[in-house]
């Protein structure tokens, strides 16, 4: 898709003690958020990160594409099954869209 991307990790995300249901719901995720960007955004710039802040692991995931309404209902699975996944853990996700203004999502889970 010829996007153009920044992976940044902290060191010490892979000492954090999660469950392997809370590492698998992470990933998928992950994994929702990328190809919805891929499939989507039309975005030629995108930006992972993952890091631990006070025991707080956050993972953000941002791109410069078109954006979209995050306040519309949509009959597609992918936003509302990442949202299920997050509230399985007990984390917060914010999804930050807008037309024209990418699109921003925040994974926040005490750890």
């Amino acid at each position: 898709k010829n996007i153009e991307f920044e992976f940044d990790a902290d060191e010490d995300v892979t000492n954090m003690k999660v469950s392997m249901d809370v590492r698998k719901n992470i990933y998928l995720i992950f994994k929702e958020a990328t190809n919805n960007m891929a499939k989507y955004s039309g975005a030629n710039q995108a930006l992972f990160s993952i890091k631990n802040e006070k025991n707080n692991l956050i993972m953000v995931i941002h791109d410069n594409g078109k954006g979209f309404d995050a306040s519309q209902a949509s009959n597609r699975n992918g936003l509302r099954n990442m949202r299920k996944r997050a509230e399985e853990m007990g984390a917060d996700l914010t999804i930050e869209s807008g037309s024209g203004k990418g699109t921003t999502i925040e994974l926040s889970l005490a750890v």
